[in-house]
């Protein structure tokens, strides 16, 4: 039989949570009002400068990129950035909601406190995003990745309810932007909307015509993504191997992701998430024989939906997938976390566990997420004193500039001594400069 817990006894979990959920937002607002362009940005703010934002994105695509919906709004973000200094602050605000709105649906069953764990859950996923700067502060690569990945996750969780009017009209515009944003996400929503449409005419059926709507208009989006010119120049960029290399090297690539990427992730996040074990929840308490059992379930299914989401870029790049198009599978990471978290915190549900003890847990918690905030934090200062310099310099026609140091959640604008490196040409075309700017680094 559940032990019964006092309103009384949630006080320490719940203020120690809250103040961790304020202490990431803290953070977030600072790094995203300081967000800089990055990289790739420069080339995409190139097109502004001289273009307006309808004819970038269709000039782009017909040169290398056909994403045109996440060109839309990354186009629309810099053209807005250029008078407006709080664009991409209120553009990360966007996807922080976003997050927040994903987990408090899908809290909002089993959760007596679904607005504190869906807090929690949003904090988990940010601080346990593979590469923070380049899916969450990266202009190009958030609106391609990041803020299509979050639709697709609500779409999932969404059509799992009956959908009112106003619901289904707001998935319509989301999978039109779905489908324009990049071809994995496009296919991972519309193998999510060809489950829900079998499940739909096993059931009751209920979603059924907005289902079919939803996928006629993401298909009609993403024909538009395959139909630019760029799609197909981008793909003779990269170099073929023999079929029958391909089975290896994507075992090969899948256990580079699980060694490199993945298993890095696991520490902290359920350091992070032990408030999970202690917050106030509707779910029964279980056995240890049933957490041993459902994990291993949850590794499995982890690693199949790993391995066949990689397969996508191992047959069109020959390739590992980046941080930025592999966020899919870093927020399906994060769920399995939260569950198995969830899990674990059925089994103490039956276990008398004092308040010291949870607020002792909780700590460690508190200060782990402490040392990964001011161990980025003080990278970020540093890297943004070092970037004002370097752009101050390219402004006044120095092309000559200093390496640039590494950052913590900020994305790094990586300049080479190499004055062919794809960086350095970007900065070029921007500031309209003579010469291609290098580094002085000698090493």
């Amino acid at each position: 039989m559940d032990q019964q817990v006092k309103p009384t006894e949630n006080k320490p979990v719940i203020t120690l949570t809250v103040f961790m959920v304020l202490l990431f937002i803290g953070v977030f607002l600072y790094t995203a009002f300081y967000q800089t362009l990055s990289a790739d940005d420069f080339y995409f703010a190139s097109y502004i400068k001289e273009y307006g934002v309808w004819e970038s994105m269709q000039l782009e695509r017909s040169e290398w990129n056909s994403r045109w919906s996440s060109l839309l709004l990354n186009f629309s973000l810099l053209k807005l950035n250029q008078n407006f200094p709080f664009t991409f602050l209120l553009y990360g605000l966007v996807n922080l909601s976003c997050t927040f709105y994903l987990f408090k649906v899908w809290f909002s069953k089993s959760a007596s406190k679904p607005l504190v764990s869906a807090s929690l859950a949003t904090l988990l996923l940010f601080f346990g995003t593979i590469n923070i700067g380049e899916v969450w502060f990266w202009s190009c690569s958030t609106t391609a990745y990041l803020t299509s990945t979050l639709l697709v996750a609500i779409l999932y969780l969404k059509l799992g309810e009956k959908l009112s009017v106003k619901t289904g009209l707001l998935l319509v515009f989301a999978v039109i932007y779905i489908g324009g944003s990049s071809m994995p996400i496009a296919l991972l929503a519309l193998f999510i909307l060809i489950k829900r449409l079998i499940a739909q005419l096993k059931g009751d059926q209920q979603n059924i015509q907005w289902i079919i709507l939803l996928t006629l208009v993401l298909l009609v989006s993403f024909l538009y993504l395959l139909n630019g010119e760029g799609s197909y120049k981008r793909q003779l960029a990269f170099e073929a191997i023999p079929l029958i290399d391909l089975p290896f090297l994507h075992i090969k690539l899948v256990g580079i992701i699980m060694i490199k990427s993945v298993l890095p992730q696991l520490l902290p996040l359920f350091l992070l998430g032990i408030p999970f074990l202690f917050l106030p929840s509707n779910l029964p308490s279980i056995k240890a024989s049933k957490v041993t059992g459902t994990v291993a379930f949850y590794v499995i299914q982890f690693g199949l939906a790993l391995f066949i989401y990689q397969g996508i870029f191992t047959f069109v790049t020959n390739d590992i997938s980046a941080a930025r198009s592999l966020f899919p599978i870093n927020l399906l990471l994060v769920f399995y976390v939260i569950k198995t978290l969830l899990l674990l915190h059925q089994y103490l549900k039956s276990k008398e566990i004092n308040n010291l003890i949870k607020s002792i847990l909780i700590t460690i918690s508190l200060i782990t997420l402490c040392l990964i905030i001011v161990k980025n934090v003080s990278k970020d200062v540093t890297y943004k004193r070092a970037y004002n310099q370097v752009i101050s310099n390219l402004e006044r026609n120095q092309t000559v500039v200093n390496p640039l140091p590494e950052t913590g959640f900020i994305y790094n604008t990586t300049i080479s001594k190499d004055s062919n490196y794809f960086t350095n040409q970007h900065l070029k075309k921007y500031f309209e400069l003579s010469k291609t700017p290098i580094t002085n680094d000698t090493n």
